[in-house]
């Protein structure tokens, strides 16, 4: 805070423009510093150039209409449209996640059937629940990020995993300008092993590929 009262006393004007409530602010103002804040009508909505203009300028003339919106959709190129395409084409039951991904829930797509939370799709997703004809039309879809966050546990918990997929089962892979490489390995043990022997083996891939 002293910092910040060193900082005003060595202006003419101190602004505090931040969005919301008018947090710091107030804390600035408790401290006895002299400070403006934002007018109310700005304490919603976006803070963009225009409106920072108008705050500094005191106008609280009614803002322009903004020019109406568009829904929201995967964007024009992205490989995402692509997968979403042949999940619908080939009616599956699509167990998603959260991402941008999950604009494949909207038209044209109309390609996800559940989204609970980070994370879920995978367990959703076992089929053991389902009838063999419906378990077999499962898909989950999941980020990269996400699936290493939380999505694993689906796969990797105490009762999780398939003669397909069993715990422990690890894939890696490195590219390069060779192209790429990749790897897969089933190692035994409890989680804190398989971490280290996956961070192991990936590391020793990526040190033959720095050598080649």
């Amino acid at each position: 805070m002293e910092l910040i009262r060193h900082f005003a006393a060595g202006v003419e004007r101190c602004v505090v423009i931040e969005e919301g409530d008018p947090v710091l602010l107030d804390s600035i103002r408790a401290a006895g510093i002299e400070a403006e804040g934002k007018q109310e009508m700005y304490r919603f909505g976006e803070l963009n150039v225009a409106r920072v203009r108008r705050i500094l300028a005191g106008d609280t003339s009614p803002e322009p209409v903004p020019p109406k919106g568009k829904p929201p959709e995967l964007c024009q190129g992205c490989s995402h449209r692509d997968v979403f395409e042949v999940l619908r084409d080939l009616d599956c039951i699509v167990s998603g996640d959260i991402g941008c991904y999950t604009l494949g829930v909207l038209p044209p797509f109309n390609g996800m059937d559940t989204c609970v939370c980070m994370g879920a799709s995978v367990g959703v997703g076992l089929r053991h629940v389902l009838p063999p004809e419906q378990a077999k039309r499962v898909v989950s879809v999941i980020g990269d990020s996400t699936f290493v966050h939380s999505g694993i546990t689906g796969i990797a918990g105490p009762t999780g995993g398939s003669a397909e997929k069993p715990v422990g089962l690890v894939h890696w892979a490195v590219a390069g300008p060779g192209g790429v490489q990749s790897r897969h390995r089933v190692f035994l043990g409890d989680r804190a092993i398989v971490r280290e022997w996956s961070l192991n083996a990936a590391l020793d891939l990526l040190r033959r590929e720095l050598m080649c």
